[in-house]
């Protein structure tokens, strides 16, 4: 069995022009963290914009945490981590490149940098043909074996406003790799702060919310021929208020009300031979 949890973006800052919002993000931090690290899975993963800035203190603070619980923490890049410091020293930070992959009994779970390197003007998401070479390897490689790929950007049409401006990754090549699975395989993804969950054959597309909109995580569960995908939300009075301030102060909203979210965007069933 493959357990997997997912925390969408934190968006940690080190850097408020009010001194209490620090105060009551260290706060957030430690009851998010404290929640989600202490549920026992594989590996915990971030969809990316796990910090605010991409300072290297930003990123220190949260690898510090998740070291000293000793779990198994990776993160796909979000555009956020990328506005401070270059791409080449992100991966000192993180202590694993860019792009990799981790072959287990149950799937391959593999990671993809879709973000543009300090462009606070253009969030939208890019990949290098350099990766796509990759990609496109290890998905022919994979055969009917389960991919759970984890980016940043929703691929364009997918999920919740993936069909907005700067909302998604658009790439013709990107969408034919992915097009030529066999099998199944989970595309996770965040950047656009709603839950949502999108089946197009052969791919199931999951978005996660961002923490401080909605104090929640994912638990990716792959046994035999079964996946399920679930969602926990936290029931903490202090991190829904919290979530609340800094999510004014830090997050991007789309011009438009939030859509309701759907059963389908929060627990999902299948089996992988389906």
């Amino acid at each position: 069995m493959l357990k997997i949890v997912v925390i969408g973006e934190l968006h940690y800052s080190q850097s408020f022009a009010d001194p209490s919002l620090k105060e009551y993000q260290e706060d957030f931090l430690k009851r998010y963290l404290d929640n989600v690290f202490q549920v026992p899975a594989d590996m915990h993963v971030s969809v990316g914009d796990l910090t605010h800035s991409g300072s290297t203190a930003e990123f220190g603070r949260i690898y510090q945490i998740a070291n000293e619980r000793h779990i198994h923490f990776c993160q796909a890049i979000g555009n956020h981590d990328a506005l401070t410091i270059s791409k080449e020293l992100i991966p000192s930070v993180m202590q694993r490149p860019l792009h990799f992959h981790v072959s287990t009994e149950d799937a391959i779970v593999a990671f993809i940098d879709t973000v543009r390197e300090r462009c606070p003007d253009d969030s939208s998401g890019a990949i290098s043909d350099e990766q796509l070479d990759w990609l496109q390897e290890l998905i022919l490689s994979s055969g009917s074996k389960p991919v759970i790929l984890f980016a940043h950007h929703p691929l364009f049409g997918t999920t919740t406003f993936s069909e907005m401006k700067h909302l998604s990754i658009r790439n013709d090549r990107l969408a034919g790799i992915l097009a030529s699975k066999q099998g199944i395989g989970l595309y996770c993804n965040g950047h656009n702060h709603i839950h949502s969950i999108h089946h197009s054959s052969p791919w199931v597309y999951i978005q996660t919310a961002a923490c401080l909109i909605k104090p929640s995580y994912r638990i990716l569960t792959v046994q035999d021929s079964d996946v399920f995908i679930e969602t926990r939300f936290l029931n903490d009075d202090k991190l829904t208020q919290y979530g609340q301030m800094l999510g004014e102060e830090l997050l991007y909203m789309p011009d438009q009300i939030q859509p309701p979210i759907r059963t389908i965007d929060l627990e999902l069933r299948f089996k992988t031979n389906s």
